[in-house]
């Protein structure tokens, strides 16, 4: 699923042809029983059957969403990447789109792997998450586990970039600096340069470790997690 579903879909061909296009070259149907299922496609993602002889620009954004969620589902994958999917929707939209996916995803018995820069969708939509930095994994875990008790620098970074409904009219923080290079990545753990509690044995890379059951990250600092995680609050911490 792409991240701007305008883009994805022709903008001079119908929905409709674009969907039954994909179900009789790659899908091997006939033409009639891939207008047939175009339809059920259309319905199941909640679509009027009816918008498939319409053009992408004829459709809200939402629209053209669920129309890119229907391609997507066309062959029955039993995998689908999904690309900021919500990225150019409003937050109503959002929700919308993002329970589909939910809902489609518990029906359809589908493996979900959502790629996101927004916190909130993945509090929301996941179950599992997997911070990377700079081509890296640097924390994995449960979602309720990783968000409420990070254990690397970087993802009490991200936490405290996003706003809390708890601590309401605070300042945001923001990660100083710049991703490295991958042409030329430093040496050690890439976050090092950007990092407010690094320390010298940072110049050395390290290697992603369970601290927790299912938890684990990549910080020579992850048992400290517990006594950084109130100084990593602070604003002046990350204003260096």
């Amino acid at each position: 699923m792409p991240q701007t579903a305008m883009n994805a879909l022709d903008p001079v061909q119908r929905v409709g042809a674009q969907i039954t296009e994909v179900l009789t070259d790659r899908g091997g149907l006939s033409r009639a029983a891939a207008q047939t299922r175009a339809g059920d496609l259309f319905t199941m993602v909640g679509l009027d059957p009816g918008r498939l002889r319409g053009y992408p620009h004829q459709f809200s954004g939402g629209m053209r969403q669920r129309a890119s969620i229907a391609l997507a589902l066309a062959l029955d994958p039993p995998l689908v990447i999904a690309d900021e999917p919500v990225t150019a929707l409003d937050v109503i939209v959002q929700r919308q789109v993002l329970d589909l996916l939910k809902d489609l995803q518990a029906r359809r018995n589908l493996a979900l792997v959502l790629v996101t820069h927004d916190i909130s969708v993945v509090a929301y939509a996941c179950d599992r998450v997997v911070v990377m930095y700079a081509g890296q994994v640097v924390e994995s875990g449960p979602v309720a586990d990783v968000l409420e008790a990070p254990l690397h620098p970087y993802t009490m970074g991200l936490t405290n970039a996003f706003p809390d409904l708890e601590r309401a009219g605070g300042t945001l923080s923001p990660i100083e600096g710049a991703p490295p290079s991958l042409l030329n990545p430093p040496k050690g753990c890439r976050f090092a340069p950007r990092c407010p509690f690094a320390i010298a044995r940072c110049a050395e890379p390290p290697p992603l470790v369970a601290h927790a059951p299912d938890h684990a990250a990549a910080c020579w600092r992850a048992e400290e997690a517990p006594a950084l995680r109130p100084t990593a609050r602070e604003p002046a911490t990350w204003a260096a």
